[in-house]
């Protein structure tokens, strides 16, 4: 699962091995299996430098590293072979940090010339998707059951669509039947069969494929925001003005710009932020979430895949008689998205949400319940999130358990590296409720 996943590869417990076998290989795992794009960047190592890299990796078989998600990464790895290649390079020398982002040791190969040229590998799912988006709904579903075998592919050619219509059907077809096949969702011999039953059948289609608008290139991975973040907030809480300064190390939330980013992911490590009330003269440590991670991965009719997310930290919340308390929540989460237009990214998750504090009755309150939210990225300069979540109490104190929240964002980006936050939140519990807004400058570095 994605949080087995995030822990194992956070915590060390992955052992990290360098190997060799062939690109094509890698590029059909990511590309065709595992619905991920892909960005080449092309070494201009020459000859006797790769040939002295492929060296050092044989040297290193059969001898492993323990895998860091946060700095001892894959990427971070692969700066020691182009070291070895080409020994008058820096490249590990540029990052000493706890956290060592894999577009950081990106950024530190092309400030070093390493790299010619650059090419983008649409994946399967993003050439389907493409494809479909093209396609009228009965195409689409005609598509799917030639895909899997519920539709004879005579049924297209017999059929009253136009040329175009039939070519189009049988081409995705024949794309999503060999993704299936790829994906180990059709055994080996029914894959065979169908697949070239559905290229037999495009073949007599009369007439070039339908001309089809250019597939949209996203922006570059590099062309993104840097991933450290320092923020300054103003705002008020019932009434009460405070200011907030905050620091992240790394990596990307949803209200940072868009640009060179997947939408609806999130990963931050280890955000602090600190509040004063100048009207009490009070500091408070506001949140320290160590990890804060979500996935948004939109459903269609070709692909289901499950939306997660899982935080952990320390939060300020609020108690009956105008309290707040720090408490120790974990809160993980899994559901479904959908990208519904206008609104963009539509979400609904199952939510458990487990808080540690001497203010509960028995020390703790286990809550579950769910959520909603839209995240809408509307120009390149400005988005909106907006989500509202309840959870009611089942262990412990129940009734303290129980919450509200609704919570609205406008992000707005300045620049690469800057970025405004303009945010009203609403929260409500047994004898609580509190109003906040707030606009935060964030500044990557």
């Amino acid at each position: 699962s994605g949080i087995a996943y995030a822990f194992k590869g956070i915590f060390g417990f992955y052992p990290g091995y360098y190997s060799i076998l062939p690109y094509y290989v890698k590029v059909q795992e990511y590309a065709n299996m595992d619905q991920r794009d892909l960005w080449e960047y092309r070494t201009n190592l020459t000859e006797t430098e790769v040939r002295r890299m492929t060296l050092h990796m044989l040297e290193m078989q059969g001898i492993y590293t323990d895998y860091y998600f946060l700095d001892e990464n894959c990427s971070y790895d692969l700066l020691f072979l182009l070291e070895a290649a080409r020994p008058s390079v820096t490249l590990t020398d540029r990052h000493k940090g706890f956290f060592v982002a894999p577009i950081d040791t990106l950024r530190s190969v092309l400030a070093e010339g390493l790299i010619d040229n650059v090419v983008f590998r649409p994946s399967t799912a993003r050439k389907i998707r493409h494809k479909a988006a093209e396609a009228g709904e009965a195409e689409v579903g005609l598509a799917k059951a030639l895909a899997s075998g519920d539709a004879a592919p005579s049924d297209v050619v017999e059929g009253t669509l136009p040329d175009t219509g039939k070519a189009r059907v049988l081409d995705l077809a024949s794309d999503f039947t060999n993704y299936l096949f790829l994906k180990r969702e059709i055994p080996k011999d029914p894959y065979q069969g169908r697949y070239l039953r559905i290229l037999a059948a495009r073949s007599t289609v009369a007439g070039p494929p339908p001309e089809s608008r250019p597939l949209p290139v996203p922006d570059p991975p590099a062309s993104g925001h840097l991933v450290s973040r320092a923020s300054l907030a103003g705002g008020a809480r019932d009434g009460h003005p405070f200011l907030e300064i905050a620091y992240r190390p790394a990596y990307h939330s949803l209200e940072d710009p868009a640009e060179g980013f997947n939408d609806g992911s999130q990963i931050v490590f280890s955000e602090a932020a600190v509040r004063w009330y100048p009207q009490d003269d009070k500091v408070r440590l506001q949140r320290w979430d160590l990890i804060d991670i979500v996935s948004l991965a939109p459903r269609d009719a070709f692909f289901r895949p499950v939306s997660w997310k899982v935080q952990t930290g320390f939060a300020t919340r609020d108690f009956p008689g105008g309290v707040e308390s720090l408490v120790y929540a974990l809160n993980p989460g899994g559901g479904f998205a959908w990208k519904v237009s206008p609104l963009g990214i539509v979400s609904l998750l199952a939510e458990t949400d487990l808080a540690v504090s001497g203010r509960y009755d028995r020390s703790f309150a286990l809550a579950m319940g769910g959520s909603a939210g839209i995240a809408r990225q509307v120009s390149d300069r400005w988005g909106v999130l907006a989500q509202a979540r309840y959870v009611y109490g089942v262990l412990g104190d129940r009734e303290q358990g129980r919450r509200f929240t609704a919570s609205l964002k406008v992000p707005v980006r300045l620049s690469r590296n800057r970025s405004l936050v303009l945010e009203g939140e609403h929260a409500e519990g047994p004898s609580v409720h509190v109003g906040t807004i707030r606009i935060t400058w964030n500044a990557y570095f």
